[in-house]
């Protein structure tokens, strides 16, 4: 293989190493953490005592966006990131009002099944706006770019190796007068 026919196909390999590591990153970062945030609040929904809620809702709160709304199509308050901050605040703050009741009394165990039930609330808004935290307009631009640069670089490589194999059928049929013993 010519220098000049490896290009292509070097691109090519680098391009498709890249793509995934750069598709793999973003999914940690922005859905797996999600996940995360998702896990710690499914926690919370069975923690026994006030302070270990507080702790797991604190927890799955670092892990999701301060602000703004994934959904960029018909986006809604239900995964408006700043509105589910303002509910995690706010249950954080009733969840330490209940940590002054005694264990025993029926208004702390009303306070904590009442937080249980907004915490799984909050494990549905995360996950609806999950998906979107993946595909959003600059990824789906992005992957699309990185097919069609795959796609492009195979045509040219096959070209390229097609131009070789016709320039040497050539030049055998003219070392043999016409007749080609090598095709």
């Amino acid at each position: 293989m010519a220098r000049a026919d490896s290009y292509p196909l070097a691109l090519f390999l680098v391009l498709l190493v890249i793509g995934p590591i750069v598709g793999l990153n973003h999914y940690f970062n922005s859905v797996y953490s999600a996940d995360r945030a998702n896990a710690f609040f499914s926690r919370a929904e069975t923690a026994g005592f006030i302070e270990e809620f507080i702790s797991y809702v604190d927890e799955g709160r670092l892990l999701i966006p301060q602000e703004g709304n994934p959904v960029w199509i018909l986006p809604t308050a239900k995964t408006d990131f700043t509105f589910i901050q303002a509910d995690l605040s706010s249950i954080l703050s009733r969840a330490e009002q209940l940590a002054s009741l005694p264990r025993d009394s029926d208004g702390y165990q009303q306070g904590i099944d009442d937080l249980r039930g907004k915490a799984v609330t909050i494990q549905q808004q995360i996950d609806s706006a999950r998906i979107f935290l993946l595909v959003t307009p600059l990824n789906l631009a992005l992957a699309w770019a990185w097919a069609t640069a795959q796609i492009l670089l195979l045509i040219l490589f096959i070209r390229i190796k097609s131009r070789g194999i016709m320039k040497r059928f050539r030049d055998a049929v003219d070392e043999n007068g016409g007749a080609s013993e090598e095709f």
